[in-house]
């Protein structure tokens, strides 16, 4: 998952560092930070998971590092204009394909899950693309949200287009994230609202707003099960709500949860995970809304921490401002 982020200057650590997770450690603990030049990490920012392979798109590299999942080995840097990576940001992957969006080049890239070769690059009005910036995947579907065209386009899983959302009535106004648990899609409006689809006809089922919410530009979201989980940068708290009605769960706030700077969020259904990208730090909440533990400290090399994925046996976290990722237990 992936979030807005804070200017800064980058710089990539030379080294890669090791540390041995304990056997039964608990979830948080430091498995290894990841900072070898060979990475390519230049402002990592995007990252997802199918539990073999991590895809990490480098905002500032024009590239994505393919990594082995279970041993964080580098697989491959794919960079090129053959790509067509131009600022690229999120990205969603079913095992399968990889779909990458490309902020400043209006497009979206498709690859091989399984051999990280190009599929296509998907570009131009047609698609209605206008500074994509999230993506996700449902069965049979791929939603990109557009930041500054505040529109969604639909696509299929093959990449053609089905239709680009747009009106008053969906309430786009700068959708900035999306999730879906493969029956709805949830898109954050980087104001004050969250807007449901239908994830089969694209239709609108609702919009959510309101200051029981608490929505203050929200940025990131996630889902587990019946929960949806909503961070709000300028708020510094997450919602929680249920997946079937959009009914508030809770507002999980207050300075013992450490955020500072929230913006990316993952869960394992275990697990919900955010990111401090101000705080330097990555707070660990049960999938209660309870808080676990705020962790940080030097070693575990957390500096603009921003992307973060899961696959509830490993936790990773993109740190935006070096160019390095630490790998953490999750179970």
């Amino acid at each position: 998952m992936k979030c807005l982020r804070p200017l800064a200057t980058l710089a990539v650590v030379a080294a890669t560092v090791l540390a041995a997770t304990p056997v039964g450690a608990a979830p948080g603990a430091l498995v290894r930070v990841i900072s070898a030049p060979r990475y390519h990490f230049v402002a990592p920012n995007g990252i997802a998971s199918d539990g073999t392979h991590l895809w990490v798109a480098n905002e500032g590299g024009q590239s994505v590092t393919e990594v082995d999942a279970k041993t964080g080995a580098l697989i491959a840097v794919l960079k090129g204009k053959v790509f067509g990576f131009d600022t690229p940001n999120a990205v969603a992957t079913d095992g399968a394909r990889v779909w990458i969006t490309n902020e400043a080049g209006n497009s979206v890239t498709e690859l091989n899950a399984h051999t990280g070769a190009l599929v296509k690059v998907l570009k131009g009005k047609a698609f209605g693309f206008d500074a994509p910036y999230a993506v996700a995947m449902s069965p049979g579907r791929v939603w990109v949200t557009n930041l500054r065209g505040s529109t969604v386009t639909e696509l299929s899983g093959s990449g053609a287009l089905v239709r680009v959302l747009k009106g008053q009535r969906y309430q786009f106004a700068g959708p900035i994230a999306v999730a879906t648990d493969r029956t709805r899609v949830f898109v954050a409006n980087a104001g004050s609202t969250v807007t449901v689809l239908d994830a089969t006809s694209g239709a609108l089922v609702r919009v959510l707003s309101g200051p029981s919410y608490n929505f203050n530009s929200p940025n990131a979201i996630t889902y587990h099960g019946e929960h949806v989980w909503v961070v709000n940068a300028a708020g510094n708290t997450v919602t929680e709500l249920k997946a079937s009605s959009g009914d508030l769960v809770q507002v999980v706030k207050g300075a013992k949860y450490g955020f500072n700077g929230a913006g990316a969020i993952a869960s394992d259904g275990a697990h919900v995970w955010v990111t401090n990208s101000t705080g330097n730090s990555v707070t660990e909440l049960s999938t209660s809304g309870s808080l676990v533990a705020v962790i940080k400290g030097p070693k575990y090399g957390f500096y603009g921490p921003q992307g973060i994925a899961s696959d509830g046996v490993h936790v990773w976290v993109l740190n935006y401002r070096v160019g390095t990722m630490t790998e953490l237990a999750a179970k």
